[in-house]
This record gives C-alpha cells, sequence and structure tokens, in this order.
C-alpha cells in the first residue's frame, strides 16, 4: 500500500478497508494480504499535464501529488505508467521531438526521457551555495523547443536556464531582479528567444534572447495586477498576452494586446466567480476565445473582446474540481487537462469552427469630446474587407480606423467583416461615453448635503467602480454569447441585462448632465 495513510475502517476483526495515497485498499485476513479497489476510482492528484504532438494521439504525461510522474495512453479510467516516484511536478514533451520529455520531483530535481518515455535519468538537481533546495516545492519551468533550452525559478532574482538538452552539465544561472521567485514561463510562439516570466508577486516580464549570454528583462506588467501568477499565454503575436493570477480577492484574468507596459492591461474578469485561476489558454482559431482552469473545473469566454466578458462553466465530462493545468496541441487543437483530485482528462478542443469571427477593442470607452478612439480590429479568420458603424453617423473601411467623436453621448459601435463568401457581424452597445468638458456633478438645487462634500461636487469617477483605463464597469449594458459552446460538448446561455449596483441611482443625474 501506499505509505501516506488518511483512514482505517474495521468492518470486523479480520475485514479491514484502508484508504491512502494510493487510494482503497482491503483485506479480508487481518493483514495477511491486502488488495487494493481501485476499479473505476479515479482521484489522481495531477499538478501538471502535457499531451504528445502527434494529431489525434491520447498519449499524456503528468506528475501528480506523492503519486510520480506517469505516462497514459488513450482515454477512459485506465491503468498508466509510472515513469518517476515521488511527487510529480512539472511535465514537458518536446513538440517537435517528442523523444525528448521533461518531468521533476520537488524544487529542481529535473528527470529527461531521450526515449519517448520509455527510461528516464536525471537531468539536474539545482542547489543552492549551501546544498540547499532551490525554487518552489513544485517548481515552474518550461522547455524552448527551437534553443534547445530549459527554464526553471530558482528564486527572486534567479532563473535557472539549461542551455542544451544534450549537454546534461550545461547551465547558466540567469540573474534577473523580479522581485519574488519566478512562477509562470511562457516561449514565445512567434519570435525566437523570447521568454515571458511572471511571479509569485503579481509581476510580468518580457526577456528577450533569453537563449544567449546577451539576454534582457524588461518589466512589462500591470499596476493592477497582484497575487500569484499561475500562467502566460500568448496570442496571435507578442502584444497580445494573456495572464493568469492564481488567488482569491483578486481580478485573477487580465489580457493586453499593445504589449503590456505603458501600453495597459485589460481586466477581463468579467463575470467569473471569485476563484484562483490556474490556467490560461487562447484558442488558436479565434483569438477572442479562452478557456481558463480554475478552482470549479474549466471555464471558457466566447469573447474577451467584451467590455465585461461572459464566462460560463465547461465541465461536460470533466468535474467540478481543481483542475490546475491545460496545454493545447497545434497539430489538431486538442486540449489535456490535468486536474487535482480527479485525474487527467482529454478533449477534441475548442468547438468554435466559423470561418470569421468578427471582434474589436477600443483603446478607451470614455473622456471628454472631441474625443479620440482607436479602434482595434481583433477579428479571426481571413476576412478582406471591414466595415465600421462608429454610431454618430459616421463609417470606415479601415481595419483599424482611429475616429473622433465630436459631441457628447454615448454610442453603439458596429464591426462587420467579409472574406468574400462569409461574413459575420459584432455591435457593442453604448460602448463609447463622449462627455462633455464640465465633467463634474454640482449638488445645486439640493435642500441638503446627504455626502457631506465641502465643496458642493464631486468628480463623476467618484460615484464609479472604474478600470485602470479610467472607464466606469459598475453600470453599463452586458450580454451573453449564445449557442454551442467553445469547450467539446458544451453549452451555453443567453441573456440580456444590466448592472445595477449602487450607481444605478445616479443614471438619472448623469443624463442631465452629459445629454
Amino acid at each position: 500500500m501506499h505509505v501516506d495513510q488518511h483512514n482505517i475502517k474495521f468492518i470486523d476483526s479480520n475485514a479491514i478497508i484502508f484508504s491512502n495515497d494510493g487510494g482503497v485498499y482491503y483485506t479480508a485476513d487481518a493483514g495477511a494480504t491486502v488488495n487494493e479497489r481501485n476499479t473505476g476510482y479515479n482521484v489522481s492528484q495531477f499538478y501538471s499535464v502535457a499531451l504528445h504532438p502527434d494529431a489525434g494521439s491520447e498519449y499524456v504525461l503528468g506528475g501528480t501529488q506523492d503519486n510520480g510522474t506517469w505516462t497514459i495512453s488513450g482515454t477512459g479510467i485506465q491503468s498508466g505508467n509510472q515513469r518517476v516516484g515521488g511527487d510529480g511536478a512539472f511535465a514537458h514533451i518536446y513538440q517537435v521531438d517528442p523523444n525528448y520529455q521533461f518531468t521533476a520531483t520537488t524544487y529542481n530535481t529535473i528527470y529527461r526521457s531521450t526515449n519517448g518515455g520509455t527510461n528516464w535519468s536525471l537531468y539536474a538537481n539545482h542547489e543552492d551555495a549551501s546544498g540547499g533546495d532551490t525554487g518552489f516545492f513544485i517548481n515552474p519551468s518550461t522547455i524552448d523547443g527551437p534553443n534547445k533550452a530549459f527554464y526553471s525559478a530558482v528564486d527572486a532574482s534567479t532563473i535557472l536556464r539549461l542551455n542544451s538538452y544534450t549537454t546534461l552539465s550545461d547551465k547558466t544561472l540567469m540573474n534577473v531582479n523580479l522581485g519574488s521567485t519566478a512562477s509562470a514561463f511562457k516561449v514565445s510562439p512567434h519570435t525566437n528567444g523570447v521568454l515571458f516570466v511572471g511571479t509569485a508577486g503579481g509581476r510580468v516580464f518580457k526577456i528577450t534572447d533569453a537563449h544567449t549570454s546577451t539576454y534582457s528583462a524588461t518589466e512589462i506588467g500591470g499596476s493592477g495586477m497582484s497575487g500569484y501568477v499561475s500562467s502566460i499565454d500568448i496570442g496571435e503575436d507578442d502584444n497580445q498576452i494573456l495572464v493568469a493570477i492564481s488567488n482569491y480577492g483578486v481580478s485573477s484574468v487580465w489580457e493586453t494586446i499593445g504589449g503590456g507596459g505603458a501600453n495597459g492591461w485589460i481586466d477581463i474578469e468579467g463575470d467569473l466567480p471569485d476563484m484562483p485561476i490556474r490556467w490560461g489558454l487562447y484558442n488558436k482559431n479565434n483569438f477572442n476565445q479562452v478557456i481558463v482552469a480554475t478552482e470549479l473545473g474549466t471555464w471558457v469566454s466566447d469573447d474577451v473582446s467584451a467590455a465585461s466578458p461572459t464566462w460560463n462553466p465547461s465541465n461536460d465530462g470533466l468535474a467540478n474540481v481543481r483542475t490546475d493545468m491545460l496545454v493545447r496541441r497545434a497539430a489538431d487543437g486538442a486540449m489535456a487537462a490535468g486536474t487535482h483530485g480527479r485525474g487527467m482528462f482529454y478533449s477534441t478542443g475548442f468547438t468554435s469552427t466559423a470561418p470569421l469571427n468578427a471582434a474589436f477593442t477600443p483603446d478607451k470607452t470614455s473622456g471628454v469630446f472631441p474625443l479620440t478612439v482607436q479602434f482595434n480590429d481583433r477579428s479571426t479568420g481571413s476576412p478582406t474587407s471591414w466595415s465600421w458603424d462608429f454610431g454618430d453617423g459616421s463609417t470606415s473601411s479601415d481595419q483599424s480606423p482611429s475616429h473622433i467623436y465630436t459631441a457628447s453621448g454615448q454610442y453603439d459601435v458596429a464591426l462587420t467583416i467579409s472574406d468574400g463568401t462569409n461574413s459575420d457581424t459584432t455591435t457593442k452597445n453604448n460602448i463609447i461615453w463622449a462627455t462633455a468638458q464640465q465633467d463634474t456633478l454640482w449638488e445645486e438645487g439640493f435642500e441638503t448635503n446627504p455626502y457631506g462634500w465641502a465643496d458642493g461636487r464631486r468628480d463623476v469617477h467618484e460615484f464609479l467602480t472604474v478600470n485602470a483605463n479610467g472607464d466606469a464597469e459598475e453600470w453599463s449594458w452586458w450580454y451573453y454569447t449564445a449557442g454551442f459552446g467553445a469547450a467539446d460538448g458544451s453549452h451555453w446561455m443567453a441573456g440580456l441585462g444590466m448592472g445595477s449596483s449602487g450607481p444605478m441611482q445616479m443614471i438619472g443625474l448623469l443624463a442631465l448632465i452629459y445629454g
């Protein structure tokens, strides 16, 4: 039996049931013989999952809590093959040559296979100067296939780089002032040698030429981010970045389409429940669609470009269980999920197959007129024409136009795209709010001063919850997208409504002032 026992139940003096980290065991003869009773019982706690690169393959590699690293070669509850013992940590399969596979136990004790996962040997065991452990107990890591580099966390100012898959002793300690230990890595799929790093303190860095001695790090995180960065994904280019935060009580999903830093981040948590988000992935066929691994299974948003994204659970066939990691295969879009309590799961992937998906994001949603707004097209597919309606009688056929609003008001904006055969339209209601110059609320005409304002006025933003861009969030139109969902076998709701928190009481007054 597994050594970590959790409970023992005596049925009588001879028949005993044991529960432990290996499952359920039973003896009928007071322990003379003990047999496992785990058929159909799936409670493995996976920290990680890696997916074989071949299209259609159901081969997965994953590390478990206290039960080692396993390979499993098909769907359905079944026995796998334990490859490395102890606690199984992050796992990777080189997507160009799957003979190279990697896992770890605790901290920076890293193992490698060079024959497709059949045999494993110690790859590295990095310790500090006094011989102590480095990194986290379950330590984040990643591989850079084109440059054959392996990166893992060490401490608040150091990243371990194993320089080559083929030379075990060839390593470099990268000196980067992270502020706290690296908690997430992502190698750019677009630019050679670019490594994105998230930290346990909520910071995000971009390292260029990471595989060389001339690497350079730039902080690109946002001021609103706080908590443990659990994952990073890259979208259409290196400027589109998705960050997940694994804490309660924080905004937990962030996106930038401008590279971050001074170009800003957008909180896209929307209506997600307040729970840790442990992983996030873009749909590579529609970068407006995102799936996240959470404390309560997986959730999907069909349009994270919406002013307040709508999220829905996508757990058909999975479970409402903590899900620690997601991986998506480039060859066919298949996905695998590692859950911390119900084993590993495989999916044929996102089901969004529309040839075109119209989507856009404005660089701002409010301000004093004349208000210049840059509209960024983020449609997917291969559109050849764009038709914009800015809601004030003006239009444009540019792909990503700039428009000036010259009068106060709230404006709907619509975008229609076409490839000559197919078309798609998206409309965002009341997305732009242009205000007059006098953007303060006056208390004139009130017999009393219920808010205790010393000067009889207050800026409008003090009535509202505002985001990092200074845009009001607590009252605005919101909507669900309807139809068949994004993840395999899921269905979604449809609905329409309006936010109704405290600031809603001010709408009549705001309308008087802003027209």
